[in-house]
């Protein structure tokens, strides 16, 4: 059965969703169907009035391109409009057909609803957005558990390795100093000089192994930091040549100096500077058969200074050039191995590398088969004023004690003056030379020849020597007498020296009436190996941070001051607990540029910026009160201020850090008091560039 054309064409026209639009003498012409007006519940007389504002540009240029078309039986030109009806959005398909109506082309748009379709598209889109992002997510964890599992155990094997070089390397400095004492104290015959020196030598090169270790496990710990003070470059590279002369000694080579910079003093960490020389002058010493080693060092510009290592050996090719700096990296001689060739595990390049760049330099190589090699590297360094210079100057000359050797008889010295014994004879000859009275000092050492070593200075000084083999030892003879010294290694079974030293700063005062310094020893050098990185050595309750070894004028100079009476002159920096929240004065926080390192130097600007503006921030957060934004910004500017070395700095964002914890009402008051000193000692900074 067919049906009427016409019934169809009345069905469509009142039934179905249509549009239509046309231009008629320069007027636009449109109309909808009344299932549209219906749906919309108005009348629209536009396209601007009847589709979205977002969409009709769209509609006009598909208008357009329909109109242009010239074989309108081709014409197949669809798209998607949506209605807001309510709260609900509604979707359809609009297909374009043009018909002639009195010369004028008219479009007839059909419309079809596919709002069910768009909605389970969209859901299908979501849906695969959600599995897609689930699948990243489950995957960047899988990888951070990942990462987690390699950096835990990278930094289990780093921790381990630089706690076995302190085991190896402090036992190494007890025999070095007693090769030294046996020297000095002692007649020997020519045979056993020699048996000395090579037992000596023996002790260098495994010493200087085990410091490529440790440095090695430091920077891969991320636990290496400098430590400039004032240096005279004359006597650091007279040093370097005479530790090294022995070895190079021993294969007939020449230790050569040449030194043509202009100024001497500066402001440079000696222990890294002479390490990196060192490391290249042995380098050198085991792949040089004949000839010798020249360091030279000049200054092409104030401030700055060129060092070069150069050696007459057999030369390193192009190809192994390229690795030489990788740790691990050995290179293979050429010539047959001498029975003298220095210990080595590939380290010692790499070490040279990570300290060169970690002072702000780059090392460089350049060499020639059968000619030798150079190393070089330039340093910016800062120089000492003029009146510093003189006073230093001055001292050097009234020392009393010779800094070559040291001899076995107690010279008088002017500034050892301790108090005179109540033990001591008043009727005591006075033409002789007065020996000084008791001192009595523990020292604490697991290592039996370091004990030996430090008590054997202290009996040639006369003083009553007390010695622990552990930590526990140290606290039970500490609590039964009183000291007048302590001095701990960090190492040690049972308690260590960072334990022993906290239970002597906080012990009651009647067992510290006579203490007058407690000084940690360590063959690391680093409190951050071995405690929190954001402590001074005085938070641990020393005075005085000592690196093995430590030589015979170190102990006088010791021994010759008070570190606790007021007033006295001593390197301490005032600790957390000092810097109480509420009561840290501006002078307590400031700081000059000189006082951050000179590597971090073109830093400073974008530091200060950052710092102003996240401390406006805090400011903010502090008055509303958000105590996890103020916890999460100052534990992030507290690591910026350890990086530029900035202590005091740091301790008030830690303590900034812990307020949060307090209640609302002394929180938001002391965080504000903390946070505008901050500010102010960071704008004076800024000045002072």
């Amino acid at each position: 059965m067919r049906i009427p054309r016409n019934i169809l064409a009345n069905q469509v026209f009142h039934h179905s969703y249509w549009w239509t639009y046309c231009v008629r003498d320069g007027k636009e012409e449109f109309e909808v169907s009344e299932p549209f007006t219906a749906l919309i519940q108005q009348k629209p007389h536009t396209l601007e009035q009847f589709f979205n504002v977002l969409e009709w540009p769209m509609v006009r240029h598909k208008l357009s391109e329909a109109l242009q078309k010239k074989n309108k039986s081709e014409l197949d030109i669809r798209f998607m409009t949506t209605f807001d009806i309510g709260v609900e959005q509604r979707f359809f398909q609009n297909s374009l057909h043009i018909i002639e109506q009195n010369g004028v082309d008219v479009i007839w748009a059909q419309a079809v609803e596919i709002t069910e379709m768009a909605r389970f598209e969209k859901e299908m889109v979501d849906a695969q957005g959600r599995l897609s992002v689930q699948q990243i997510q489950e995957q960047q964890n899988f990888l951070q558990e990942q990462n987690n599992l390699i950096s835990s155990s990278y930094d289990k094997q780093s921790r381990f390795l630089g706690l076995l070089s302190h085991e190896l390397r402090s036992p190494l400095l007890g025999i070095r100093s007693l090769v030294k004492r046996i020297k000095d104290n002692h007649q020997v015959s020519d045979d056993v000089l020699l048996m000395l020196a090579t037992i000596n030598m023996t002790a260098e090169q495994a010493n200087y192994l085990v410091n490529d270790i440790l440095t090695y496990s430091q920077t891969q710990f991320g636990a290496v930091s400098l430590r400039p003070v004032k240096t005279s470059l004359a006597e650091l590279l007279s040093n370097v040549k005479r530790l090294t002369q022995s070895i190079g000694a021993d294969k007939g080579l020449m230790i050569a100096l040449t030194q043509i910079n202009r100024h001497n003093w500066v402001y440079v960490d000696s222990v890294r500077l002479t390490q990196v020389l060192i490391n290249l002058i042995i380098n050198a010493i085991k792949f040089t058969q004949y000839g010798g080693v020249n360091i030279e060092v000049s200054e092409p510009h104030t401030g700055v200074f060129h060092f070069k290592v150069t050696d007459s050996g057999e030369g390193i090719s192009a190809e192994v050039q390229q690795s030489i700096f990788e740790p691990f990296a050995q290179i293979e001689s050429n010539v047959g191995e001498s029975n003298t060739r220095s210990l080595g595990a590939g380290l010692g390049l790499f070490v040279v590398k990570e300290l060169v760049a970690l002072m702000g330099g780059d090392i460089r190589v350049s060499s020639k088969p059968e000619v030798g090699t150079s190393f070089e590297f330039d340093l910016k360094l800062e120089l000492m004023d003029s009146a510093e210079i003189e006073l230093l100057e001055q001292a050097e000359q009234d020392k009393p004690v010779e800094t070559e050797t040291l001899s076995a008889k107690v010279k008088p010295i002017a500034a050892f003056k301790p108090q005179q014994s109540s033990a001591q004879s008043p009727s005591e000859p006075t033409g002789k030379q007065q020996r000084p009275p008791k001192t009595k000092i523990l020292i604490a050492d697991d290592s039996g020849i370091n004990r030996m070593v430090l008590a054997g200075y202290l009996h040639d000084l006369h003083c009553d020597v007390y010695e622990a083999a552990d930590g526990r030892q140290a606290w039970d003879l500490f609590q039964q007498g009183e000291f007048d010294y302590v001095l701990l290694d960090i190492q040690m079974p049972i308690m260590d020296g960072l334990q022993v030293g906290q239970k002597i700063l906080h012990a009651d005062k009647s067992l510290k009436k006579r203490l007058k310094g407690v000084f940690a020893i360590t063959a690391g050098g680093e409190t951050s190996a071995f405690g929190d990185e954001a402590k001074s050595p005085s938070e641990y309750g020393f005075d005085r941070w000592l690196i093995k070894p430590v030589g015979k004028e170190q102990i006088i100079e010791l021994i010759s001051e008070n570190f606790r009476k007021k007033g006295s002159k001593t390197i301490i920096k005032r600790s957390d607990s000092e810097l109480k929240a509420s009561g840290a004065s501006n002078q307590d926080l400031i700081y000059h540029p000189s006082d951050i390192p000179r590597q971090f130097e073109s830093l400073i600007p974008r530091f200060i910026d950052e710092m102003k503006q996240s401390l406006e921030l805090l400011l903010q957060y502090n008055a509303q009160n958000e105590t996890e934004s103020i916890k999460k910004m100052a534990h992030y500017l507290k690591g910026n201020c350890m990086l530029f070395q900035l202590e005091n700095w740091s301790m008030q964002l830690k303590t900034l850090e812990n307020l949060q914890s307090k209640q609302a009402k002394t929180r938001v008051k002391t965080g504000e008091e903390i946070i505008t000193n901050l500010l102010e000692a960071v704008k004076f900074l800024e000045k002072s560039l």
